[in-house]
């Protein structure tokens, strides 16, 4: 009898067009270093109990992560804490739902990128791209690159990009991509010139992958540090830096998944104690055409707790893989 049943389940699960959901989120979470008492970290083994020096800051973004709206199986972050930080969130605020725990940390101090994947997920691979040197040798962009924590002027990322290679429990493998784009502080014709050359860089790196043979599924996700039209410096350069990612041809072709939730008039960053005129979608998907043709949906968590948790509300989206 339960053969049968084994049988007949297999034979459903082949024939009914059984197909799995996966749900990717970017999240820049606000100071989230600075959430963790660095003092008591070397401590952490033995005192486990006083691991973080604002409590209710943690559980809040924790509430965020473990909301029924957000439930993502890969979530990449921005802004984030250091890896043993990170492992350490996972254990205690999350239940330890979340099995790999990887940062990369770029060039800027304090302000890293992180991936969470869900147990039952395999990780195959990780990349990241902190010593690119910078091909434009524009002094004039040394003020800005040491601001943003130490003297890294001949390297072109500010923060990121970095990449995991995953496999989902059903088997189905695609890269995933997080990212922190220069922000516009400071922002001239030079600094925007720079905000490009990182853009372009990166769907470079994305063809990169794809071309390596191992899957034509790729989806990145982060903080763009820009709404769709152009600033004044952008309109001077001639570009837009965010669409720029859409702008590539052949390999280096990506689609836009969240220009509806940006259309919509929806502001990601939401920056609850700024004037309105801050406020826009800065964090925004983009995904291979393979991996498009899986999309779903896409959502904003924009819930009371997920307003002071921190200045960027979540953004996730929603796959089908057949």
């Amino acid at each position: 009898m339960k053969k049968s049943l084994f049988v007949l389940l297999v034979f459903w699960a082949v024939f009914s067009g059984y197909s799995e959901t996966v749900r990717v989120a970017t999240y820049n979470i606000e100071h989230f270093m600075r959430m963790f008492d660095q003092q008591k970290m070397p401590e952490r083994s033995r005192n486990m109990t006083e691991l973080y020096s604002d409590e209710e800051d943690v559980y809040e973004v924790a509430a965020v992560i473990k909301s029924k709206d957000f439930n993502a199986d890969i979530i990449a972050i921005q802004e984030c804490c250091d890896e043993q930080m990170l492992e350490l969130f996972v254990k205690k605020w999350l239940d330890g739902e979340y099995e790999y725990a990887k940062v990369s940390y770029g060039n800027t101090d304090g302000q890293y990128l992180g991936f969470l994947v869900r147990k039952g997920w395999s990780v195959r691979d990780f990349r990241e791209y902190v010593d690119i040197k910078d091909p434009a040798d524009d002094r004039s962009l040394r003020s800005f690159k040491e601001r943003e924590g130490k003297d890294f002027f001949d390297f072109l990322f500010s923060r990121g990009p970095a990449f995991i290679l995953v496999e989902s429990p059903g088997g189905t493998s695609f890269w995933v991509g997080c990212t922190h784009v220069k922000s516009k502080y400071g922002n001239n014709e030079a600094v925007t010139k720079w905000r490009l050359r990182e853009i372009d860089k990166t769907r470079q790196i994305c063809a990169e992958l794809l071309a390596g043979g191992k899957t034509d599924k790729l989806v990145i996700l982060g903080d763009f540090n820009d709404t769709i039209g152009m600033d004044k410096y952008e309109k001077i350069v001639g570009a837009d830096v965010v669409m720029r990612m859409t702008e590539g041809s052949g390999g280096e072709e990506l689609k836009m998944l969240t220009r509806k939730l940006s259309d919509s008039g929806k502001a990601s960053y939401h920056c609850e104690f700024k004037p309105r005129y801050y406020r826009g979608f800065l964090d925004h998907v983009f995904a291979s055409p393979a991996m498009a043709e899986c999309f779903e949906s896409a959502l904003m968590v924009e819930s009371p707790v997920a307003a002071v948790a921190s200045d960027h509300y979540p953004v996730v989206c929603e796959f089908e893989f057949e």
